[in-house]
């Protein structure tokens, strides 16, 4: 995948994670800025996947890729589930504006991440 192509997909996904927070969920003003602090992270996050799994993609360790995206995913959660908790215990935002909305944002960046993973591993099986 090129890197086009990537930024492409993750500039849409940032888009459309930020519409459907602004039009789905009503929410308070400091819940919608926890909410973009979050689009953020997925945002960087993925381009570090991105980054690392071209790095891997070009190793001779043929396990280098799929321990990199399991070692990705369990620090995606701890550090999504650290950044929710935070937003709710020590900013005081209500974890009802915040839990189902990142929630729905996690998952539309876990598309993105999965798809974007499947096509680079494809793209190394066919090389």
């Amino acid at each position: 995948m090129s890197i086009k192509t990537i930024s492409i997909l993750l500039l849409s996904t940032v888009l459309m994670s930020m519409l459907i927070v602004n039009t789905l969920f009503d929410i308070e003003i400091n819940s919608l800025y926890a909410q973009y602090v979050i689009i953020l992270f997925f945002t960087l996050f993925c381009v570090v996947l991105y980054v690392l799994s071209k790095y891997s993609l070009r190793s001779s360790d043929k396990y280098l890729f799929t321990r990199i995206f399991i070692i990705f995913v369990f620090l995606k959660i701890v550090l999504y589930v650290f950044i929710v908790l935070y937003a709710v215990s020590k900013l005081g935002i209500n974890k009802k504006e915040l839990v189902i909305p990142s929630l729905v944002i996690y998952f539309i960046f876990t598309f993105l991440e999965t798809y974007m993973l499947m096509k680079m591993s494809k793209s190394k099986l066919n090389s």
